[in-house]
């Protein structure tokens, strides 16, 4: 297995990691959703897909639907984690998913322009 095949993979622990490690290590009372750590988090994975973006031979769909869902990963390991040890704390977690969802989706937008861009320069290259 080549390292070009595990790109997406690491980008994504990586990103997981970044984005997640802050928000777990604060107990769920304190958290912020808009707290410094999460827009930094949200900044470090918008710049990993959109190296991503530019350097995947796979489909950009694929990069930005991995990397779109980190952040909703990063809830949902939160949400287990809470629920395994009082299961009346997370009562509205599929509105958290969401959220993340939409977070994500935004967070992508950078990576899209910018893997259209590299893939149309590209295909003009070869032509």
């Amino acid at each position: 297995m080549a390292f070009r095949d595990l790109r997406l993979p690491l980008g994504f622990l990586a990103a997981l990691l970044v984005l997640g490690v802050p928000c777990w290590r604060v107990p769920y009372g304190e958290l912020e959703l808009v707290g410094p750590a999460v827009w930094a988090g949200l900044v470090v994975l918008a710049g990993i897909a959109l190296m991503l973006a530019v350097v995947h031979e796979g489909r950009l769909r694929r990069v930005l639907l991995v990397m779109g869902s980190c952040p909703a990963a990063v809830v949902m390991i939160r949400v287990a984690a809470d629920t395994a040890v009082d299961p009346t704390r997370h009562n509205l977690w599929p509105f958290e998913v969401v959220f993340a969802l939409v977070a994500g989706a935004v967070t992508m937008l950078p990576a899209l322009v910018a893997g259209v861009v590299a893939r149309r320069s590209s295909e003009r290259a070869s032509d």
